[in-house]
């Protein structure tokens, strides 16, 4: 009996440690009330035109572009090409544009827990994003809307 009380906290750590499937569930959970938190309604034109250049300093100084393109083409950079994404999430999404932001908020903040539409290419296989769960809000939202000009 006295085994049996020591090895219930035990597995009660166990069920929460990073990588359980019980733990994953809630982080998940928590990326998806990040999303909408940060992408409570799209913004509008002008709103999304405002955040576009604080969203470039944001890729730069979050070192975004020490792996990514923000072109069309790889140019060599072990991440994918970041132009265009906005047609490859809209696409996964039905062509919700709300969703489609609130994934790349997903995604950005834990990129292994969100996979994106690269996951599969050969290309990347070995290679693991990053995550980013400490920029804040506001720099994370202007960093989508920057993202989201990429066409």
């Amino acid at each position: 009996m006295r085994r049996m009380l020591l090895l219930i906290p035990i597995l009660l750590l166990c069920a929460c440690a990073p990588g359980t499937p019980a733990n994953n569930e809630a982080r998940r959970s928590k990326l998806v009330e990040d999303g909408v938190r940060v992408y409570p309604e799209m913004p509008d034109a002008t709103q999304a035109g405002e955040m576009i250049e604080r969203g470039r300093r944001v890729f730069r100084t979050a070192g975004c572009e020490a792996c990514h393109s923000i072109e069309v083409e790889r140019k060599g950079l072990a991440g994918p090409p970041l132009g265009g994404v906005s047609d490859r999430v809209l696409g996964r999404f039905d062509n919700d544009p709300l969703e489609a932001r609130r994934w790349l908020v997903r995604h950005i903040k834990e990129p292994n827990l969100d996979p994106g539409p690269f996951k599969e290419d050969p290309a990347y296989q070995g290679l693991h994003m990053t995550a980013n769960p400490r920029i804040p809000d506001d720099d994370m939202r202007a960093l989508v809307e920057f993202l989201w000009s990429l066409r």
